[in-house]
């Protein structure tokens, strides 16, 4: 068995309320245990939690020079939590980390000089949980060595001569692991692991460096879910390129490309040419029956340049096609004529003698759906893999197998008349295997409790959410303004000293609950970006307050409009036209709203997944008691903040983009 040590690496690790106070200065000691060259810096801190204790055998590790290559040095703080070391001067980076049962932390703190006399100081923390996972890598025999390397987040592995893995690794982190085993006459076989840890559950990736490696990485088990891969290889997938004009007049409507190794996702070449990509795969009888926990499509690009202009982020829009099509076999770059030999799809139609009912496949619930199933933004120039969510898709397709006829990639760009760069992306048809396009599912394990149910609502237009923007005092522009109808809201944060924001949810509870054992709830946010406040960096922290009176959505667009009897919705004046809250912006009093916090969630700064919150006692509590519930009210932690830190927004129910609406997911029995 061989322990792999945690690595620290680039990307910082915060605590549970831990306090690092740091002073540098020149030293002049002439004892032999401090002696140092001439000029270096002395380094003294003491690590204290947040009650005040001081943190004994906490491990200090010194990067010097702003590089994380390596580390120069590590102390343990003694028994009074204190340490005390010399450096050079310049660039440091101290890390900061401990331990306690059933949690691992760690604060890192980044200073661009150290001089003479400074003293720096850090106190931004978050907690951090530990978690245990492991797998097993199928068909190992005879090995005799094992070694493991570990890049990105830091985590502990131990590895067996049996294929056998297991890791500990930090609520949030991501990491690569690269496995060797080696065999008594000399063999290696080498292994690539994406590891992370979302909502508490270790999830493993089999990742490749080369098209070597993808051909010996075996299907994996992780605890807790399995994962499938599916990269299939030529021929088992279906995608074509089409190009044409949304106005029927260009000169490659009719033609094939159903045999490219590198695809636009979609994008505009000119004022008359416009990308789009068809994607398809059968998924096998296997998984019928199972339980689709979440499914990626993975795209790797292949290179930018398609335009001489650029400066824009490719942002890509997938809908569910709703007729059949064929791939055809035109190829190389000019691709060829649609025909009865090169039967495929083309702008004009899904196949020889067929017309879509409209150029480059109407969204228009005849071609194809008229709303996107999933979107996805790559930087520009970025080459780094572009990923779907494809949750719902997947979902659609294995509850009713008739209905898969794949998705239709576009630009959200290709109307804009601007014709700047986009990508192309390795296809199906890319020579090399490691590099074609992947579906990724996580099933729940196939002996997972039959009883077991899940419920996901999702609402779309229909649900109850209402954005509160205003003062404490009632007399800010904002207050008294309505925002029922919006699309993107925050779940709280201040934007100045006369602008604080609050978020009403509502979500009803289906009667088929009734009498079931609720054994989980939880209540998913999707970001969809951030407000791009000057003061960036802070953790967004937010409490769920249970609200205890009813309250109207209210028909205000953005950014708002005066309540009245036809708006009739929450502000942060009133619950619905004409009627007061207690307290200007929903009083957290045992009137407006509960003063104890039903549920809390923080977001790393800069996550743009979704953010989560334990709803399991709310549900249970609105099950007993139906009339009882009157949603949640959100707020942030720092609505009150100074500094008025950056903060994200989030898809709503009239969110455009079903999977981009908040949800509710409840396991009962």
């Amino acid at each position: 068995m061989l322990s792999v040590p945690r690595a620290v690496s680039r990307g910082f690790l915060l605590a549970t309320p831990m306090f690092l106070f740091l002073a540098c200065d020149r030293s002049t000691s002439n004892s032999p245990t401090a002696a140092s060259p001439t000029g270096a810096a002395r380094v003294s801190g003491q690590v204290r939690d947040s009650s005040g204790s001081v943190v004994p055998n906490a491990r200090v590790h010194l990067y010097q020079g702003g590089s994380d290559s390596g580390q120069d040095s590590v102390v343990l703080t003694g028994s009074d939590g204190s340490f005390d070391t010399r450096i050079r001067p310049g660039k440091l980076d101290v890390f900061v980390e401990t331990g306690i049962q059933g949690s691992r932390q760690g604060q890192r703190i980044h200073f661009d000089h150290i001089a003479p006399d400074s003293i720096g100081h850090q106190d931004t923390i978050r907690l951090v949980r530990a978690v245990t996972g492991d797998f097993q890598i199928p068909g190992m025999t005879g090995v005799t060595s094992v070694s493991a390397a570990v890049q990105g987040s830091p985590l502990v592995c131990r590895v067996g001569t049996d294929g056998s893995v297991e890791v500990e690794a930090l609520q949030g982190s991501e990491s690569v692991l690269t496995v060797t085993l080696g065999t008594q006459s000399g063999a290696h076989e080498v292994f690539h692991f994406q590891v992370k840890v979302v909502n508490g559950v270790v999830q493993f990736l089999p990742v490749s460096g080369s098209a070597d490696t993808v051909s010996v990485v075996k299907p994996i088990v992780p605890t807790g879910a399995q994962v499938v891969v599916y990269q299939p290889g030529l021929g088992e997938v279906d995608d074509a390129g089409i190009i044409g004009s949304l106005h029927g007049t260009s000169s490659w409507e009719n033609t094939n490309f159903g045999i490219r190794p590198v695809e636009g996702l979609g994008g505009a070449y000119d004022g008359n040419t416009v990308g789009r990509l068809l994607w398809h795969i059968k998924l096998p009888d296997s998984l019928q029956g199972r339980q689709i926990l979440s499914a990626k499509l993975e795209f790797q690009p292949a290179n930018w340049g398609i335009r001489p202009m650029g400066g824009q982020d490719l942002s890509i829009e997938g809908y569910r096609l709703l007729r059949t099509w064929k791939e055809g076999t035109g190829s190389g770059q000019n691709g060829a004529p649609v025909s009865a030999t090169i039967d495929g799809a083309s702008a004009y139609g899904p196949r020889y003698g067929a017309a879509w009912n409209q150029e480059l496949v109407g969204l228009d619930g005849v071609d194809a759906q008229s709303v996107p199933t999933t979107q996805a933004t790559l930087p520009y120039l970025s080459m780094d893999t572009m990923s779907f969510d494809v949750t719902s898709a997947v979902q659609g397709w294995l509850g009713d197998t008739s209905t898969n006829f794949g998705l239709v990639f576009r630009s959200i760009h290709e109307d804009d008349g601007q014709f700047l760069d986009y990508p192309g992306f390795y296809s199906n048809d890319a020579t090399v295997p490691a590099t074609r396009p992947r579906l990724v599912l996580f099933l729940a394990p196939k002996n997972a409790d039959p009883s077991l149910h899940v419920a996901v609502l999702q609402p779309g237009p229909g649900g109850h959410d209402a954005g509160v923007i205003g003062t404490f005092s009632g007399t800010g522009s904002h207050d008294g303004l309505n925002l029922g109808l919006c699309s993107y809201q925050s779940l709280g944060g201040s934007w100045d000293y006369n602008t604080i924001g609050r978020l009403l949810w509502k979500l009803s509870l289906p009667d088929s609950l009734q009498g079931k054992t609720i054994v989980s709830a939880q209540a998913v946010f999707k970001v969809e970006g951030y407000m791009g406040r000057p003061v960036t960096g802070h953790d967004y922290k937010v409490e769920a307050h249970r609200m205890l009176r009813s309250w109207k959505e209210g028909t205000g667009p953005f950014p708002g409009v005066p309540n009245s009897a036809s708006i009739d919705g929450a502000t942060s004046l009133e619950a619905s036209f004409g009627v007061r809250w207690n307290a200007d912006m929903v009083g957290l009093d045992g009137v407006d709203a509960d003063s104890s916090i039903a549920s809390y969630s923080v977001l790393p700064y800069g996550d743009t997944t979704s953010m989560v919150f334990d709803f399991t006692q709310l549900v249970k509590q609105w099950l007993a008691q139906p009339t009882a519930n009157n949603g949640v009210l959100f707020r942030s932690v720092e609505e009150l903040d100074p500094s008025f830190p950056d903060y994200p927004g989030f898809g709503m129910s009239e969110d455009s983009i079903p999977s981009h609406r908040p949800m509710l997911v409840i396991q009962y029995r």
